[in-house]
C-alpha cells in the first residue's frame, strides 16, 4: 500500500492516468517497487508490485494506461550481472514485467554518471522525449514510442561531446504542435532545433553567454 513517502509520476497527455511511485525498498535479495496507476476519469486506481534484484524506476505509461515503462536505476550492478540494459516493459493487464529491454534503448555499456533531462511528452502522448548524456559522450534525445513499444535516437553533432560539466547542463522544450523540439545548453551557447517527426537535427545555433552561465562552476 503507497503512503505519504509516494510520488507523483506523469500524467499523460490528455490527463486521464496518473502514476504514484513509491522508492525501492530492499527485501531479502530483491528491491521492491510500488506503483499505484490511477484513471482520473473513473477515480479508480491499479497497485502494482514489482520484485527485481535491482531498483526500479519510472520512465512513462502509455496513454491507454495498459503499459508502465521502468528502467533499473543500478545500471552497474546490473550490468556486471551481465543482464541486459534499458527500458522494460510492465503489461499492467497481464501484470508481467518482461525481461527483454524496449527496441533502441539499450545500453551496450555503463555510461559514467549519466544525465537524463526532464521528459517531454508529444501532444497526443505517444511519444516521450528525453535528452540524455554523460561524460566525454555525444549527447542524444531518446524517443521512446509508448504504444509501438520501441525507441529511436536523435544523435546531436559529434562537435557537442561532453567534455566538462557546462556542457553537459541541457533543457529540452517542445513547441505546441509537436513538430519541433529545441534542446538548449545555456552554459556553453549552445541551441540545437529538432524535427520531432523526422527525428532529425534541423540545425544548430549559438546564443550569447552572459556572464553567469559563462562562469565556472
Amino acid at each position: 500500500m503507497l503512503d505519504e513517502r509516494a510520488h507523483r509520476m506523469g500524467p499523460t497527455a490528455d490527463g486521464r492516468w496518473l502514476v504514484l511511485e513509491h522508492g525501492a525498498i530492499r527485501i531479502g535479495p530483491d528491491h521492491v517497487t510500488q506503483y499505484a496507476v490511477v484513471d482520473t476519469e473513473t477515480g479508480t486506481s491499479t497497485n502494482i508490485e514489482l520484485r527485481d534484484a535491482w531498483p526500479l524506476e519510472f520512465v512513462a505509461v502509455s496513454p491507454g494506461g495498459k503499459r508502465l515503462y521502468v528502467m533499473d536505476r543500478d545500471v552497474t550492478g546490473r550490468a556486471e550481472a551481465g543482464h541486459p540494459l534499458g527500458i522494460r516493459v510492465y503489461d499492467i493487464g497481464a501484470r508481467t514485467l518482461r525481461a527483454t529491454v524496449v527496441p533502441g534503448t539499450e545500453l551496450s555499456d555503463v555510461q559514467p554518471s549519466p544525465l537524463r533531462s526532464r521528459a517531454v511528452l508529444s501532444p497526443d502522448g505517444r511519444w516521450l522525449f528525453t535528452l540524455q548524456t554523460s561524460a566525454g559522450k555525444t549527447p542524444f534525445i531518446m524517443a521512446l514510442d509508448t504504444i509501438g513499444e520501441n525507441a529511436e535516437r536523435i544523435v546531436f553533432p559529434s562537435d557537442q561531446k561532453s567534455t566538462s560539466d557546462r556542457s553537459m547542463v541541457w533543457s529540452l522544450v517542445m513547441t505546441r504542435d509537436g513538430a519541433t523540439l529545441y534542446a538548449v545548453n545555456a552554459a556553453v551557447g549552445l541551441i540545437n532545433e529538432i524535427d520531432a517527426r523526422a527525428m532529425s537535427v534541423r540545425r544548430t545555433g549559438h546564443v550569447p553567454l552572459s556572464r553567469t552561465t559563462a562562469a565556472p562552476f
